[in-house]
């Protein structure tokens, strides 16, 4: 008798968390050039011992990923860590817009350390 395996999935989503949310300053922004907007997120990925985080940070306008970090829990670590190497490796950030999803409840706090980039 064959039976279907039930799907398990990671939630990572928190809309309804308790951090101040920011207006959406890239809302009707017209991207020209790289470094102007980057923007994040979290996704998971399955592995056999459970779930690992990949905390992205893309360039909007070329859409290169200049930012990343893998991590085993979706600790803020991870995505500081992520925002860091994008800063490291840039040579122009001047006006920058560092722009993460609402629906993450952990770059708030990433938000208050980067506000002025």
């Amino acid at each position: 008798m064959l039976t279907l395996r039930k799907k398990t999935s990671a939630r990572t989503t928190n809309s309804y968390h308790r951090f101040y949310k920011y207006n959406n300053l890239i809302k009707d922004m017209e991207v020209t050039r790289s470094n102007q907007v980057w923007v994040s997120d979290i996704t998971y990925i399955r592995t056999v011992k459970g779930f690992c985080y990949l905390a992205l940070i893309t360039d909007m306008y070329s859409r290169k990923i200049v930012g990343y970090d893998l991590s085993d829990s979706l600790e803020l670590k991870g995505c500081v860590r992520a925002l860091n190497k994008a800063i490291y490796q840039a040579k122009n950030i001047k006006q920058l817009i560092h722009h993460c999803f609402a629906s993450s409840a952990k770059m708030p706090r990433v938000r208050q350390r980067y506000t002025v980039l």
